[in-house]
């Protein structure tokens, strides 16, 4: 019977979305229909609840077991104790009135994974509508998703000129990071704060406005739920904003020089004690290595905090995450699944060099996707040591990095889009930029 009830919840629930999507302003995206939107958004429901299946049975619930207990306990206690969930907020360490409400840890542990508690409770708001149902939480998860595939959209389809059903599949089906978008868990909301980033830069790349709600939007999103990313977007913001007011050099020298500049910053700061930096990754490395599970990688050695062996375990960094996990070391369908796409993806980076376009066509977005993605990868590699994690948290970079890879095509020397098509395409996405830059002014 609460089968039954949970499946008809799900069922009713799809609908309204569904119906949002059919009817909304919003979601009315050139080149896309409202019926391939709802069967997105289907597919990204049926990926969370086989994600929530696999993390209860298989993989001993994880982390989205937790979030999900946590926001339930939240929810069944706020209103009978809202001045402690709202005391605890404000920083004034409230007596804890019952064993039942959600205890919190020193507020210092808070302030290092703030996402974590800020995701519980936000969760906890479905929890009124749920019934108590994990898969009906992911209905709302599915949509954030979506929300998130659907600017990613918006913000490539007019700036980055790919073949329509190739933008397609990197925007809403690449394998990895359809699944770890789909539970209850950070990812999606970083997808969604990277997606509404993305947005912002298309502005910034089409108007000139580095003013502008999406971005500073996205900004605080993975600030709030991945904080450490910041360093890495924040270098690729001013070298676009360089790049998009001075066209006296190419993007790619831009690009670089602030990078570098950044790096220097922060060799620095480590060098001067101003800011123990080497520290700080040694003991985030320590934490992974501590991680259990049957998907660790064996024999990696800890990072000492010294230059010298920092660089030394780049080049192991480099191989975990972006060929691991090799076809001979999967223990299950999963890591088949990342391995043969982690494939894919070399064979088209490969080939997109023996195929590549003839004329440039990379723009700043292009250089930001591919700086920001190739930064956070070696941070992933340098301090993650399990392959299941890597595969996480390596899946939103690998799909925009599969975009940068896509452009360098020649599609007309492979025969998969016609040379007068695309110019005619390339014609008219030119008069509509010039159009809309004068409708700005």
């Amino acid at each position: 019977m609460s089968a039954m009830l949970q499946i008809l919840i799900i069922i009713f629930y799809s609908i309204i979305f569904c119906f949002i999507i059919a009817r909304i302003g919003f979601f009315k995206v050139k080149g896309l229909s409202a019926s391939f939107i709802c069967i997105a958004f289907l597919i990204k429901l049926t990926a969370g609840i086989l994600y929530g299946y696999l993390h209860r049975n298989y993989l001993i619930g994880g982390d989205t077991m937790e979030y999900y207990l946590a926001s339930d306990q939240i929810a069944n206690t706020f209103f009978q104790y809202p001045l402690y969930y709202l005391k605890s907020w404000l920083f004034m360490n409230p007596d804890i009135p019952s064993a039942s409400v959600y205890i919190y840890p020193d507020w210092a542990y808070i302030q290092k994974d703030y996402g974590t508690y800020l995701l519980s409770h936000l969760h906890a708001i479905p929890q009124f509508f749920s019934f108590g149902y994990y898969n009906v939480h992911i209905v709302f998860v599915a949509f954030i998703a979506l929300l998130g595939s659907l600017n990613i959209y918006r913000a490539l389809s007019d700036t980055i000129h790919l073949p329509k059903n190739f933008l397609i599949f990197a925007c809403f089906f690449m394998p990895s990071v359809l699944f770890w978008t789909a539970g209850l868990h950070k990812d999606v909301w970083v997808y969604l704060g990277i997606s509404l980033l993305l947005l912002g830069l298309r502005k910034l790349y089409l108007f000139k406005k580095i003013a502008n709600l999406e971005m500073f939007a996205g900004i605080l999103v993975i600030a709030v739920f991945r904080y450490y990313l910041i360093p890495l977007i924040v270098p690729g913001i001013l070298a676009m904003a360089w790049s998009v007011n001075d066209n006296k050099s190419a993007p790619l020298y831009k690009f670089l020089a602030v990078y570098s500049i950044f790096a220097l910053f922060l060799f620095s700061l480590e060098f001067f004690g101003l800011y123990p930096l080497l520290n700080i990754l040694a003991e985030r490395q320590a934490e992974f290595l501590n991680e259990m599970g049957n998907s660790s990688i064996q024999g990696v050695q800890p990072l000492v905090a010294t230059w010298s062996d920092f660089f030394m375990q780049i080049p192991r960094s480099i191989v975990n995450v972006c060929f691991r996990p090799f076809i001979w070391d999967c223990n299950d369908v999963l890591q088949l699944i990342s391995s043969l796409e982690i494939l894919v993806f070399w064979i088209f980076a490969i080939f997109s060099i023996s195929f590549r376009r003839t004329e440039s066509k990379a723009n700043p977005l292009s250089y930001f996707i591919f700086f920001y993605a190739a930064s956070n990868l070696l941070l992933v590699g340098l301090l993650v040591s399990n392959v299941g994690t890597i595969v996480r948290y390596r899946s939103i970079a690998l799909s925009l990095l599969f975009v940068v890879a896509l452009q360098a095509f020649d599609f007309i020397k492979l025969g998969l889009q016609n040379r007068k098509t695309n110019k005619a395409s390339s014609f008219k996405a030119a008069n509509n930029k010039r159009a809309a830059l004068k409708s700005q002014l």
